[in-house]
């Protein structure tokens, strides 16, 4: 179906300047296609990173594999070489958004998703000639590659997801983000453990992504007024609820960076991201060396409420859009709730789990899958879908000063494993600290969220739609003139 299948002039309006009054096209239309590709996206670059972390334990344990061709390494530097993929982040996410913003996603994503993929893929050789430091250039690389991914998602959603559906776009790019950790952490220790050794993570999730960056290559789209496939309809719902979001508009920087609202969700993501960045990155280290689980086991534990956070996020992502949209709770009060409870809840469970006796280590899974949905309840609902509600206009720019904080924050989260755990990786007391120091970092940011966080849509936003308003105005009349002098 094209454009002009179902075109309309009758440009419906909104209720309460967000429910969309008029006939929304296809109830899975392109809109729905372009939030899929960029959850498959994501998807994988999580999938690189978390694939390290238990990659890593194999590469520097030869127990793993009953093939004793497969390579291992004396390496002291672990923490070292996991953080060393955020390193180079940090000076590209702050231009990262404003390309998606200027360009458009599409090709960021793919040659994003290429770049971190491919250098991904030669880690095995790279470690085989170089050592650790070759595999620490890769991880660098990886970084600035997956410094572009992450911040389109804001970009995408600017531009495709309309307000009253966002939790539930949210969701699918979560839940299948999830799902993909959930395939990565049953295989990952499961090849591990196989004559093939650890190599084949490397391999096997390498040749996935460059696999995906084809396929967005294909089907993305950079926005509704480019894409062929869309309906009339479809496009004048998202065009009327974005509020000409993909215009090209002076970015009012200093507005930005002004502004508490933005620096109530920049804070507040970043206390998240110190959680999800340690669960990513060292928690089946942590698994391995304190309660001595064997890889594959440990992928299992790590699938299991990775599973159920994949179930529980559908009802969680309808509950946030269900509540605002019946006036039983503001959106706003709904992204606080979301972000409150999410880090808390997150919080209690992972400082609950160093309690744990080695005997009881099964108690473990029960924990962590208590804990999984309140990660998937803030990622949902929280402190970063309010960038849409506060600019979708500017939603990657204002993603990437909050990615660039973030980022230099989160830097230190494997780096405080390494100075609170130093040698004693098998000491529980030790990660004790470590998870209360997230803790105490994503509950007071999440306090700083609640306090400051607004639902409206600034002024610096719409007053950019109003010079483009006026500069249309001038160009018809200077139009007109000159038709009249003719």
């Amino acid at each position: 179906m094209t454009k002009e299948d179902d075109a309309t002039d009758v440009k419906p309006g909104l209720k309460d300047g967000i429910f969309y009054t008029g006939d929304k096209g296809p109830k899975f239309g392109v809109r729905y296609l372009q939030i899929f590709l960029l959850a498959l996206c994501n998807g994988v670059a999580y999938a690189t990173k978390g694939a390290f972390s238990v990659a890593l334990v194999a590469m520097t344990d030869n127990s793993t594999s009953p093939n004793p061709d497969v390579p291992t390494y004396d390496w002291k530097n672990t923490n070292v070489i996991i953080s060393s993929i955020l390193w180079s982040s940090i000076p590209f996410t702050f231009v990262a958004g404003y390309l998606g913003k200027q360009y458009g996603p599409k090709w960021i994503l793919v040659g994003g998703t290429i770049i971190n993929n491919v250098s991904f893929l030669f880690i095995p050789a790279v470690a085989n000639s170089f050592g650790a430091t070759g595999v620490i250039v890769c991880r660098v690389i990886q970084g600035v590659a997956l410094s572009f991914v992450n911040l389109q998602s804001s970009v995408v959603m600017g531009r495709w997801a309309p307000p009253e559906e966002r939790s539930r776009m949210g969701y699918i790019v979560g839940g299948i983000v999830t799902l993909t950790a959930l395939s990565s952490s049953l295989a990952n220790g499961f090849l591990a453990e196989t004559t093939w050794g650890w190599p084949s993570i490397f391999y096997i999730i390498g040749s996935i992504g460059i696999t995906v960056a084809a396929v967005i290559a294909l089907f993305g789209s950079q926005s509704a007024q480019t894409d062929p496939r869309i309906t009339r309809k479809e496009q004048l719902y998202l065009e009327t609820t974005l509020f000409n979001a993909n215009i090209e508009h002076k970015t009012p920087w200093m507005k930005i960076f002004t502004s508490i609202h933005c620096w109530a969700i920049i804070i507040g993501v970043s206390g998240y991201s110190w959680f999800v960045t340690l669960l990513s990155t060292e928690f089946s280290v942590f698994l391995a060396k304190v309660f001595e689980f064997d890889l594959s086991t440990t992928g299992t534990i790590a699938a299991m409420p990775t599973l159920i956070g994949a179930a529980v996020g559908f009802p969680l992502s309808y509950l946030s859009d269900y509540l605002p949209k019946k006036g039983l709770i503001s959106v706003v009060n709904s992204r606080r709730l979301f972000q409150l409870v999410g880090v808390t809840g997150v919080s209690i469970g992972m400082v609950s789990m160093t309690f744990v006796p080695i005997e009881h280590r099964r108690w473990t899974v029960g924990i962590i899958s208590i804990a999984e949905p309140f990660i998937m309840m803030t990622g949902i609902g929280g402190a970063g879908v309010n960038i849409l509600d506060i600019s979708p206009k500017y939603a990657g720019i204002i993603s990437g000063i909050e990615s660039t904080f973030s980022n230099t924050v989160v830097i230190f989260a494997p780096l405080v494993v390494d100075w609170v755990c130093g040698e004693h990786m098998n000491d529980i007391s030790r990660w004790r600290i470590v998870f209360l120091i997230a803790s105490a970092f994503a509950i007071g940011s999440a306090i700083f969220f609640v306090l400051f966080a607004t639902d409206q849509k600034q002024n610096w936003d719409d007053e950019s739609d109003e010079e483009v308003w006026k500069e249309e105005k001038e160009s018809s009349a200077i139009g007109a003139e000159k038709s009249l002098e003719v």
